[in-house]
């Protein structure tokens, strides 16, 4: 009896372990099975960030949603709110050539009949404007002799080589004329030189051109100075980008040097050096 009894006690406790095992080895199992489905749960909805939602798109992203805004302000017929829709897309990233020329055709649309009429009587302060293009010696000295009227031929005046750089196809619509490079060598402290000229339709407008849009755009390290005559400027973004830009008659010739690691102003040089590398009389 006694030993039936101490078998049966030992029976009783062996079972009550063997429970409490299988319901620790329960307990495991749950704990595994719930990671996994925490890991699985994680990796098909993974979380985000709270500010992922305002993380600020890139100067081209900013710039091209702005262009498009302006094309269909103007499409509606809203010029002023297209103009300055393109000027921001334009501040945005200054390399945007369609927004380069959406601004120039807006201006001349917003201003072309009030300066057609005062540019008649003040064609560069010349009482002759029939003069243009003109041999006698009050025309010839004059940087705008030649460009007072249409240039059919404007894109031979554009350069077509510069030293240690690759020249791209040059691009022509309505109003603009362009041709780019690349340096040859990735150490060049210039990583892209484009040439552009616009034509303005009017002197008046492509002076304010160089005022209200050049020198707004690149309002850093200011310069004034002289290209084949005309009185230009020379200014930066202060971050990316250096410019000179003139007027010549109805149109204007423009640099843009985008900088390579490098602060803008220190391009000055080479900019100008740009520039003078534009032809300085037209070939009709």
């Amino acid at each position: 009896m006694n030993l039936f009894s101490q078998q049966s006690g030992i029976g009783r406790i062996l079972s009550k372990l063997a429970a409490k095992r299988g319901l620790l080895v329960s307990f495991a199992i749950t704990a595994v099975v719930l990671g996994i489905v925490i890991v699985v749960a994680a990796a098909i909805s993974p979380w985000h960030p709270k500010d992922n939602s305002q993380r600020t798109p890139e100067p081209s992203q900013t710039s091209a949603v702005l262009y498009q805004e302006a094309q269909q302000a103007a499409e509606s017929g809203d010029t002023t709110g297209a103009l300055d829709l393109a000027n921001r897309a334009l501040q945005a990233d200054p390399s945007n050539e369609q927004a380069r020329t959406l601004t120039v055709r807006l201006r001349q649309s917003a201003d072309n009949s009030g300066n057609n009429d005062s540019n008649t009587s003040n064609n560069g302060g010349s009482s002759n404007p029939s003069n243009n293009g003109g041999s006698n010696t009050t025309s010839t000295a004059s940087p705008d002799t030649g460009f007072l009227s249409v240039v059919p031929t404007i894109n031979l005046l554009l350069p077509k080589a510069f030293n240690g750089y690759a020249f791209d196809t040059t691009v022509r619509s309505d109003a603009d004329v362009s041709v780019s490079a690349s340096p040859k060598s990735a150490s060049d402290s210039a990583s892209r030189i484009v040439w552009a000229i616009h034509d303005l339709k009017t002197q008046s407008e492509a002076r304010a051109f160089v005022s209200h849009t050049s020198q707004v755009l690149y309002d850093k390290d200011e310069a004034n100075l002289t290209v084949d005559g005309a009185s230009g400027y020379f200014g930066t973004d202060g971050a990316r980008f250096a410019s000179v830009s003139y007027p010549r008659g109805r149109y204007v010739f423009e640099v843009l040097v985008t900088a390579n690691n490098v602060q803008p102003s220190t391009l000055k040089i080479v900019t100008i050096e740009c520039a003078k590398a534009f032809g300085d009389k037209p070939t009709n």
